[in-house]
């Protein structure tokens, strides 16, 4: 686990986990089933990471869930259990973009369709795509598209 950084303490906070882990202290057998179950889920974890998606396309899954929520790098790094440094690291070296950069283009891209598909004022829009500073909002979409976004849908919407 620490070879591929995963964050142990979170991949064994199920309730399952923490019973077995409780019930590891009462006899022997107990705690030869906590160790089969700690080992069988270590190597399940792995074994799904390589022949899945990557921690990477993981990780950009779980912004794209989770854009509208205040999500910082830690909570997506706990999501695929690694350390955000980690994350961080090799989200960068895959994708070229830092994740708060991708965070961003995954709330722009919600709010540029918003912009155009719905009536909404354009601050409720900025609520619903995780921005709760509306300046914030503006001078994030001004720099991703080049345009306010009262600008955008002035222009784009027909």
């Amino acid at each position: 686990l620490r070879r591929n950084e995963v964050q142990a303490h979170i991949l064994f906070s199920d309730q399952t986990s923490q019973k077995l882990f409780k019930n590891s202290e009462n006899s022997i057998f107990d705690m030869m089933k906590w160790a089969t179950h700690v080992t069988e889920k270590t190597i399940d974890y792995i074994d799904e990471i390589q022949k899945t998606e990557s921690v990477v396309e993981k990780a950009k899954k779980y912004i794209r869930d989770n854009y509208s929520k205040s999500i910082k790098r830690e909570d997506v790094a706990a999501s695929v259990f690694l350390a955000p440094d980690y994350l961080s690291k090799i989200f960068k070296a895959e994708t070229g973009v830092y994740i708060k950069d991708y965070i961003n283009e995954c709330r722009i891209s919600k709010a540029k369709e918003l912009l155009l598909k719905s009536n909404a004022s354009i601050s409720d829009i900025a609520v619903q795509c995780g921005y709760d500073n509306f300046s914030y909002f503006s001078t994030v979409f001004k720099k991703l598209t080049g345009e306010t976004p009262f600008a955008y849908r002035k222009t784009h919407k027909s």
